[in-house]
């Protein structure tokens, strides 16, 4: 019975001890309140928290706000506002501030915006004339930004019979610069009035941001991809099939005639140039070739080379009558170290003659 009165008496005083312990919490809260305010408008008087929250409220519609000056300086014509912000945007990004100045009396300071190295405007701070607790925020009394440095231009190079367009806009013979460029392949073909050769053209558009939305399209009128043209060949293989077709047809027979002529195949010359002579045009460049080496097969010794294989690296109409085979074929040469293979690289320029097409011009490469 004694027991559980002492019991009893140790739990109430527990319970006035807890109670007790919780009253002096509160009064240290209360205590502690005026001065968690003071450090909190300690800290928010400091130019660096205006500053990150000036930051922070950088959101698209700030930004927007921000740039319309810039925006009015483009050309609708060439890129929609919405392209141009994009890029803002961008430039937004990692956007950061550093301190520029500030006075002996901390009133005011002054802060750039940096996008990288590259300064991308400048913030004027003011102290509050209202004081809180004894501090004074900081307010923005002045914002700067410069975006021009983003206007540039922008180049696109593609072939003559291509057509480019801007933001919907056809470009014309205004925005065409420099001279026209020509592939590389044909290089050696330009000048030679027979042709009707392609050049490459390149456009220009001056005053857009970052890279202008180009439209390519091909020769025919369909889309091309701007940002990764087909290779030079491909561009330049303009035959139909049926042109394709005779071209090859052609290469089969010429070929393997030509080499067995020049290697002196069948140790008759004469017969070698006479199964020849109906795939070339009379009186070409290549006739006159190889009719003259006719002359020094009579002294040569050789069982004559054999074309193994053959690829046709571009099948070109050049206009008027004129065609490009751009060719690469393995030759198999039997000598005193038996057969020896190689990789040849020709070009022939193939005419369309009454009885077909017939080779006029070669050069081997």
């Amino acid at each position: 019975m004694i027991e559980r009165k002492k019991k009893k008496r140790r739990l109430g005083f527990g319970g006035v001890m807890l109670i007790y312990a919780l009253a002096v919490f509160s009064l240290l809260l209360a205590a502690l309140r005026p001065l968690w305010r003071y450090l909190a408008e300690y800290e928010h008087s400091g130019s660096e928290y205006a500053m990150e929250q000036y930051m922070q409220g950088l959101d698209e519609g700030r930004l927007r706000a921000l740039a319309q000056p810039f925006f009015d300086l483009l050309d609708p014509a060439l890129q929609s506002e919405t392209q141009a912000f994009a890029e803002v945007q961008r430039i937004f990004e990692n956007a950061h501030y550093a301190l520029k100045s500030a006075d002996a009396q901390q009133r005011h300071a002054s802060y750039t915006i940096r996008s990288g190295d590259r300064i991308i405007g400048e913030i004027d701070l003011v102290k509050a004339p209202d004081p809180r607790l004894g501090f004074s925020p900081w307010e923005i009394e002045n914002e700067r930004y410069d975006f021009a440095w983003l206007l540039g231009s922008d180049e696109i190079t593609v072939p003559d019979s291509y057509s480019v367009r801007c933001n919907g806009t056809a470009l014309d013979e205004s925005y065409l610069v420099g001279e026209p460029g020509h592939y590389a392949v044909l290089e050696e073909l330009y000048g030679d009035e027979r042709f009707q050769l392609p050049v490459l053209l390149t456009y220009r558009v001056d005053g857009v941001v970052g890279r202008a939305p180009f439209e390519v399209l091909s020769g025919d009128g369909q889309p091309a991809d701007a940002a990764a043209l087909p290779e030079e060949y491909e561009l330049l293989a303009n035959c139909s099939e049926s042109e394709r077709e005779q071209l090859r047809t052609l290469l089969d027979e010429f070929l393997p005639r030509y080499v067995a002529c020049l290697s002196g195949a069948t140790g008759s010359a004469r017969q070698n140039y006479d199964a020849l002579k109906p795939y070339m045009v009379a009186g070409s460049d290549v006739d006159r070739r190889v009719y003259d080496n006719m002359e020094g097969q009579a002294w040569a010794h050789s069982q004559g080379d054999t074309v193994e294989s053959r690829a046709d690296k571009l099948l070109m109409r050049l206009g008027n009558g004129y065609y490009l085979a751009d060719i690469s074929y393995v030759l198999d040469t039997v000598g005193g170290r038996g057969h020896v293979k190689s990789v040849n690289n020709a070009k022939i320029i193939i005419c369309m003659t009454d009885d077909g097409p017939k080779a006029e011009e070669i050069y081997s490469y």
